[in-house]
């Protein structure tokens, strides 16, 4: 059962943090709109980061990382 599990949790992981961190600034008095703002700049990172990873030919963290360098052309 935890195998058919394990290629889900980084897909999760990045949202369960951030829903983590917004019931702690909860407990802690923040507001609800700062809340929010918070969650959604969070949220713009995290898509900034795929975009450039995409950009950059890069792997996402969960496919295994980035790939490694072309070695030289052959003569």
């Amino acid at each position: 059962m935890f195998s058919s599990v394990m290629p889900w949790l980084p897909l999760a992981a990045y949202p369960v943090y951030v829903l983590m961190m917004a019931l702690v600034l909860k407990i802690c008095g923040v507001e609800r709109g700062d809340i929010a703002k918070w969650a959604l700049r969070q949220a713009d990172r995290q898509r900034l980061t795929d975009l450039i990873r995409a950009a950059r030919g890069l792997a996402a963290p969960e496919a295994g990382g980035p790939r490694p360098a072309p070695g030289p052309p052959e003569p």
